[in-house]
């Protein structure tokens, strides 16, 4: 997994513009991570938290915790296979990121 992760430091400039433009364009494997801390949602730019998990519920990322150290996590997101469809069909969740990596 280390290979393809794109590791940025802080995590905390990344905006959910960012986490879309990502799903759309990564190839399926990519893994990248978006905060580092104990709680994502605290540790990660506003948004960015909530976004993923809207993009696991759609099944385009998984989201994965690695424990760093003792009450310190990194969170990440890995890119799923399955593919982005066509967003006439999409419902509007999967448009805001379809209409991302235009």
């Amino acid at each position: 997994m280390t290979e393809r992760l794109a590791l940025v430091a802080g995590c905390n400039h990344l905006t959910v513009g960012h986490i879309r433009q990502w799903v759309a364009g990564a190839q399926p494997g990519a893994v990248m991570a978006y905060a580092l801390g104990f709680n994502a949602e605290l540790h990660a730019a506003p948004g960015v938290a909530e976004e993923l998990r809207a993009c696991a519920d759609l099944g385009y990322v998984y989201t994965v915790q690695k424990r760093v150290e003792p009450f310190k996590l990194l969170y990440l997101a890995q890119r799923s296979s399955r593919p982005l469809t066509d967003p006439k069909k999409d419902t509007p969740a999967q448009r805001r990121v379809v209409r991302a990596g235009a």
